[in-house]
């Protein structure tokens, strides 16, 4: 795990440079009436991870997201970073390649999506289909 703002001290440091910092138990005594009660927990924040798929709809104060592999799909990535409310609560969590946002050209999913819009364009009514043909007496 790698805490962004630590700059405490460091237990070991690792041969490719990683600074292991070990997460030891707290333990808190209190009172609930009469009785003495003993609470022991990791000093840990909880959060969640989820697909980017699953996101949509989600609004969040901070996320964090990777963004250097290239999307599979058409518009992942600005579904990604646009669960977020403000720019502030943004965190990239890796370097990427400006270019694995751009496509020279379409993902299959995009082309199977214009051809069908080419198809749908060529279709044509022969005749109005809400003009009734009833013949007056």
């Amino acid at each position: 795990m790698e805490f962004d703002k630590y700059n405490g001290p460091v237990f070991l440091t690792t041969p490719d440079g990683k600074k292991i910092v070990p997460i030891l138990p707290v333990e808190r005594d209190f009172l609930i009436g009469a009785t003495l009660c003993t609470r022991t927990q990791f000093p840990l924040i909880v959060c969640y991870a989820i697909t980017v798929h699953k996101s949509q709809s989600i609004t969040e104060d901070m996320i964090v997201t990777d963004l250097s592999c290239r999307d599979f799909q058409t518009g992942l990535s600005y579904v990604a970073v646009s669960r977020v409310k403000t720019l502030e609560g943004l965190m990239l969590d890796a370097p990427f390649d400006r270019n694995h946002l751009i496509y020279a050209s379409p993902p299959d999913g995009m082309k199977m999506k214009m051809r069908d819009q080419q198809l749908r364009r060529r279709q044509v009514l022969t005749r109005n289909p809400y003009k009734t043909d009833h013949g007056s007496a």
